[in-house]
């Protein structure tokens, strides 16, 4: 049997709610200064990337809807994909699918709208899925989980 000495550890047991998570102890300073933006800065470098998000998301939706027709897809069909699928994979598959940028010699038949609302369900419901498999798979190093 040990006997320690706990009295520093009851006298640092302040709790802080960040985000809904509570952090008590140490970690409750750390988690303050982490969720605070620095002084100097107005817009945080969450703020920063959510402006982007929202300025690419709407770049890509007046093309889609003002740009040349798409190819492979309905206008109806690239909305619902490049609105609808999660972390960005709908845009990046009209990018390498549609190639907006590239005039098509041939109009064929393309995906309609119904069509692309239905790839989008299924991919909200399939990407979170192999991400836990390859989090679990590979651990959380290489995909946080």
């Amino acid at each position: 049997m040990y006997w320690t000495d706990t009295s520093l550890a009851e006298t640092d047991q302040t709790t802080v709610d960040v985000g809904g998570v509570r952090f008590t102890g140490g970690a409750a300073v750390l988690a303050r200064e982490l969720d605070r933006p620095p002084s100097d800065e107005v817009i945080s470098w969450r703020g920063r990337l959510q402006g982007i998000s929202v300025l690419l998301a709407l770049t890509t939706l007046l093309v889609v809807a003002g740009g040349p027709a798409p190819v492979r897809g309905t206008r109806w069909y690239w909305f619902w994909v490049t609105l609808f699928v999660p972390y960005g994979l709908g845009l990046i598959l009209w990018l390498f699918r549609d190639r907006p940028w590239v005039r098509a010699a041939e109009q064929g038949e393309r995906d309609s709208g119904w069509f692309g609302a239905v790839t989008a369900v299924l991919a909200n419901f399939m990407i979170p899925i192999v991400v836990f498999g390859l989090s679990r798979l590979l651990g959380d190093r290489w995909i946080p989980g």
